[in-house]
């Protein structure tokens, strides 16, 4: 029977493995790419900084001309990103590492590139001010949020509950964790509709400020030393050996802009 399920389960992985890369073969042949401008994705997202700040100034453009462009383009959640990346709709992208590994997992190792890090920290678990959640029984019944499902801060508050105890109701538990996008987590949680949500920033801190709530547990305590990827940039490997002095002089320009941000102090990251 483990034999019989696990060849079933291989099967369905390859078979979806199949559909992505005819999917991924489609939108490339579909929406070819400028050879002279690069379409940068990102997130509205604290831990995309280097997106944020390098678009908002102007650094990315003036490290690619006269020869090359920067063309922005902003999403809601990784998930949506990735999809975007391997439809050839977008040449690089600010990313959790979840949505990358998952895609990885089902289009093999010749089809993404990691080609830097971004951002360790930036993820709470906020919960309601009034809930009291001591031991591992007092998660029994609740309800939690994160911005969508598979995405790095949904795998990070299912394995913490895995280690308190529990499980999601989808998966036979008894705690339910649902996905609205970061703007309706905030209005759930001031309407008292969820009990916590795991969640990057800036949307943490508008919990505690905007809807009064307490942190339950920094990410980074979870970690050695108190590191952890949340976001780096992702390429597919088509692109990366089809535009690598591109990538290169953008690559310089991020370090920049990654090196001036570490620099920084809190009036210029304002």
């Amino acid at each position: 029977m483990g034999r019989l399920r696990t060849n079933a389960a291989f099967t369905a992985v390859s078979i979806a493995a199949v559909f992505l890369s005819i999917a991924v073969l489609t939108g490339y042949l579909s929406t070819a790419p400028s050879a002279s401008t690069l379409r940068l994705g990102f997130l509205p997202n604290v831990t995309h900084a280097q997106a944020l700040y390098g678009i908002a100034t102007g650094a990315y453009q003036r490290g690619l001309e006269p020869e090359f462009a920067i063309q922005p383009m902003t999403f809601n959640v990784g998930g949506d990103a990735i999809q975007a990346l391997l439809a050839n709709q977008v040449d690089v992208v600010f990313l959790g590492p979840s949505p990358t590994l998952n895609r990885l997992a089902l289009a093999g190792p010749d089809v993404l590139r990691v080609i830097a890090g971004t951002a360790s920290g930036g993820a709470l678990f906020v919960v309601q001010p009034y809930l009291n959640l001591t031991s591992d029984a007092d998660f029994a019944g609740k309800k939690f949020a994160t911005p969508q499902t598979g995405n790095t801060q949904d795998i990070a508050l299912k394995h913490y509950l895995l280690t308190r105890g529990h499980k999601t109701l989808d998966e036979g538990g008894d705690v339910d964790v649902i996905n609205p996008a970061n703007s309706n987590i905030l209005t759930l949680f001031q309407l008292n509709q969820v009990d916590g949500a795991w969640v990057p920033e800036p949307w943490a801190t508008r919990l505690i400020m905007e809807a009064n709530a307490k942190v339950l547990v920094d990410e980074r305590t979870l970690w050695p030393d108190g590191r952890f990827v949340t976001t780096h940039l992702v390429t597919t490997k088509r692109y990366l050996d089809g535009h690598q002095d591109l990538v290169t002089r953008f690559l310089n320009a991020y370090v920049n802009v990654t090196l001036h941000l570490q620099q920084a102090d809190d009036s210029d990251r304002r």
